[in-house]
């Protein structure tokens, strides 16, 4: 991966939070600089999105921002964090979500008709209304 980096300079990354140790051993060991090559990472999960604390380490090590991304394969659901409010934007078009009864968050998909995901559970999470000033109509999740 890390000679991947040095090659294909590319302006982001996604890494998988289980291999971002592994990956900056072996950017060390290559003698490549992530801030060097990329503008910014994303660090992602399974299901849920990487600890707050974990990605301002990694965004310290990187030199980099570090964005999160929150997860649920199984919906086939894919959030952004917002660098200006910190809350997880979702798509309006693609996804409905739903308040749970314990703090959970459920989303269902627009888009996926032959093996739709309804009233998936995302987990801890809350439902905000929109009005990010980057992103006025996106709804948005807060990640308990």
């Amino acid at each position: 991966m890390s000679q991947a980096v040095r090659v294909v300079r590319p302006s982001a990354v996604v890494v998988r939070a289980d291999v971002a140790a592994p990956l900056t051993e072996a950017l060390e060991m290559s003698g490549v600089r992530l801030g060097d090559v990329v503008r910014w990472v994303a660090v992602t999960v399974p299901d849920g999105a990487p600890f707050p604390g974990d990605v301002a380490r990694w965004s310290e090590r990187w030199e980099l921002p570090v964005r999160r991304l929150l997860r649920a394969d199984a919906a086939f659901f894919l959030a952004g964090d917002c660098p200006s409010c910190g809350l997880f934007h979702v798509d309006g078009g693609l996804y409905d979500l739903e308040a749970l009864p314990g703090g959970e968050t459920a989303v269902t998909t627009r888009f996926a008709a032959t093996t739709p995901a309804v009233r998936h559970s995302l987990g801890p999470a809350e439902p905000v209304p929109a009005g990010c000033p980057d992103e006025p109509d996106a709804p948005r999740l807060r990640w308990l």
